[in-house]
């Protein structure tokens, strides 16, 4: 049996303290190492931090390293995308911010139809998700979409994921006819791509598809979609997965909501997935017969 190398912790701590003796003595006499010899010092302390879980050195080294990188490459474009990870870990989303923007310039360089360039705004729109309006995430995400198409393949995960984006923001912003459409293609794109309409993407899917129909005050859609996702859930994992509370839970808030509005629907068995419709009528047929037995019990007695 083959061991796996153990990485020597200890070494690689010895090595950064070296290579942090090293910046501060060339830092301080740029005229005896060149440009180019430096920025190599600075990769290696972005590898070592890296192996050794040192987010504070990654970013320290990273944040001089990056603004002199031109050539476009996956190395340079996951070192952006790291250290913006760190930052935001760190709390620095304003900085997080200004680097995703040199991220985006640095990567289209080499075209917009790059997966470097695709990995840029993906990165930006998580960072603008957290301090934009949504009509301004909408924007970008939207050209978000038609990369992640490009690059990735029509109909592929990736596409699907932007498509899903795209919606969740248009929900938000009230544009729920294109969200909806958005998720029914959505919704396809994943069926296609898992082969099934039992995967780990549809329920959630559905369950924001019955949200937009519940904003459009059509309830009976929306308890037939959660009534769908039931079923889906059921059969890719059970009825005890946090998934299938979830559609629990969004079944009681749209029945609140229909409720106020003084909406009836059609009767109890809509609400009831197909599955457990027979129960329910046998439930009823029990609880039908106990109270005739009551009725001629109590009848009888009183004609004693």
């Amino acid at each position: 049996m083959t061991m796996m190398a153990v990485p020597d912790l200890q070494g690689m701590g010895k090595a950064m303290e070296e290579l942090d003796s090293l910046v501060e003595l060339y830092e301080q006499n740029l005229n005896v190492i060149t440009e180019e010899k430096l920025m190599s010092i600075y990769l290696e302390q972005i590898m070592v931090a890296d192996m050794t879980d040192q987010p504070l050195k990654y970013v320290q080294a990273a944040l001089k390293f990056l603004p002199t990188q031109t050539s476009v490459n996956e190395v340079v474009g996951g070192i952006y995308d790291t250290t913006i990870a760190n930052l935001l870990f760190q709390g620095d989303v304003a900085k997080a911010d200004e680097l995703s923007t040199n991220f985006l310039a640095y990567a289209k360089k080499d075209g917009e139809n790059t997966q470097t360039y695709y990995k840029a705004l993906k990165t930006k729109i998580n960072i603008f998700s957290k301090t934009r309006h949504p009509a301004e995430v909408l924007q970008i995400s939207t050209d978000y979409a038609r990369i992640a198409s490009n690059v990735c393949g029509e109909g592929s995960l990736e596409h699907a994921e932007s498509i899903r984006t795209v919606s969740q923001l248009n929900t938000k912003l009230g544009n729920y006819q294109e969200a909806y459409q958005g998720f029914l293609d959505c919704y396809g794109m994943y069926k296609a791509k898992f082969g099934s309409e039992v995967n780990p993407e549809s329920s959630s899917i559905l369950i924001s598809m019955a949200v937009i129909k519940s904003h459009l005050k059509e309830f009976e859609d929306a308890f037939n979609l959660l009534d769908k996702a039931k079923q889906i859930e059921g059969k890719a994992t059970s009825n005890f997965t946090k998934q299938y509370k979830l559609i629990l839970q969004t079944e009681n808030m749209i029945q609140v909501a229909a409720d106020k509005l003084g909406y009836k629907h059609k009767g109890i068995f809509t609400r009831c997935p197909k599955a457990s419709k027979s129960k329910m009528a046998a439930a009823f047929l029990g609880i039908g017969l106990a109270a005739f037995g009551i009725y001629y019990y109590i009848k009888n007695k009183r004609s004693e």
